[in-house]
């Protein structure tokens, strides 16, 4: 399931010409423009402590949440947004499906 979704999901993201080495299941580099820092923040939200999904709690809902959490965290260091970097524990049936849909939240 993992090697399917990311390949799925690399597809979906965009040529950026500060990606060196692009999005895998390990790591990607990520060059940051001259003379400038890069903050990185990444927040795991677990299912039963930061959400529990069902009808009043969609996938696509966790996805927004997670990006608004890092959104927060950068804010709160007056930093500007330049890529998205989420760490997801899925389900072991039904994960593509819901990571699929966290995406579009995202």
């Amino acid at each position: 399931m993992e090697t399917d979704f990311i390949a799925w999901l690399v597809d979906r993201i965009p040529v950026d010409p500060r990606l060196e080495v692009p999005p895998g299941d390990d790591a990607a580099v990520l060059r940051p423009p001259a003379m400038r820092r890069t903050v990185v923040t990444v927040d795991m939200l677990t299912e039963g402590v930061d959400f529990r999904l069902g009808p009043d709690c969609t996938p696509e809902a966790v996805g927004h949440k997670a990006l608004a959490v890092s959104l927060s965290d950068l804010a709160a260091m007056a930093a500007r947004p330049e890529a998205a970097f989420v760490a997801v524990c899925l389900p072991r049936h039904g994960g593509d499906r819901v990571a699929r849909e966290m995406l579009s939240g995202i």
